[in-house]
């Protein structure tokens, strides 16, 4: 087996730190814009159909959980 060069392997890690990175920044905006849409709804809810509580549940509420296929849990 053919070992990679050093300055492959740090172009390699360089890369991967960086579209990791890119992708953490894109989960927390969408955890961001998921916390607006949870706002937007339970205002609704309250609005609409005198909604006295609304609970946001799951991943959202627990820091680190919410990935890029999380939905937006909520309860009435």
């Amino acid at each position: 087996m053919r070992e990679i060069p050093p300055e492959a392997m740090a172009a390699y890690r360089a890369g991967a730190r960086r579209r990791a990175e890119q992708e953490r920044q894109r989960v927390v905006a969408r955890e961001q814009r998921a916390w607006a849409l949870a706002h937007q709804v339970a205002e609704r809810l309250r609005r609409e159909f005198a909604i006295n509580r609304v609970v946001v549940f799951g991943s959202l509420v627990h820091p680190g959980r919410f990935t890029a296929w999380s939905d937006v849990d909520i309860a009435v």
